[in-house]
């Protein structure tokens, strides 16, 4: 079984990996700063300003929660999404075109720069997002497909073939179809 399809990784596209990539790192720096600013302005209120230990936690809880909708605003926006235009502009990154085909040997990928072969035994992990396809080559590259730009069939298809060649801890991050 193969499966073949063209697709175009735009800024869009650019921006859901980066935010997979940092996804379990975000959540511990969230927890860190939740709880961080939890003891923090529990602190503040029940010592400093002589509160009643419901009313400092209550405000010590909103305030956390806050702080941790601020930080992922900071995050998403001012640095990926900023990052992401800045390389844009700047043309370290452009959308691209990419004919991609998984086939019984191995995923051939070709674009207008030129045509790579990679074999399934190198692909160091295959992950599956509400987003896309992501088909790990290193821990910073990774073949994308956007689902945006697939069908049910489609994915379904894909994720066959990816199970077929792919060994059990290469394909964990995927649905089973």
């Amino acid at each position: 079984m193969e499966f073949q399809k063209t697709v175009e990784v735009g800024k869009k596209d650019n921006f859901w990996f980066n935010l997979h990539q940092i996804k379990k790192q975000h959540i511990l720096t969230c927890i860190f700063i939740f709880l961080a600013i939890l003891a923090l302005v529990f602190v503040l209120f029940f010592f400093m300003m002589q509160r009643d230990a419901v009313h400092s936690i209550l405000g010590a809880l909103l305030t956390a929660l806050i702080g941790v909708v601020l930080w992922n605003l900071y995050i998403l926006y001012v640095k990926i999404w900023s990052r992401l235009n800045k390389m844009y502009k700047t043309k370290q990154l452009y959308a691209f075109r990419q004919e991609l085909t998984f086939h019984k040997d191995g995923i051939r990928a070709v674009t207008e720069t030129g045509t790579s072969e990679s074999r399934y035994k190198y692909v160091l992990r295959a992950e599956e997002t509400p987003m896309a396809f992501y088909i790990y080559m290193r821990d910073d590259f990774a073949y994308t497909v956007p689902k945006k730009q697939l069908t049910e069939r489609d994915m379904n298809d894909l994720r066959k073939v990816l199970l077929r060649h792919l060994n059990k801890e290469q394909a964990k991050g995927l649905k089973h179809a």
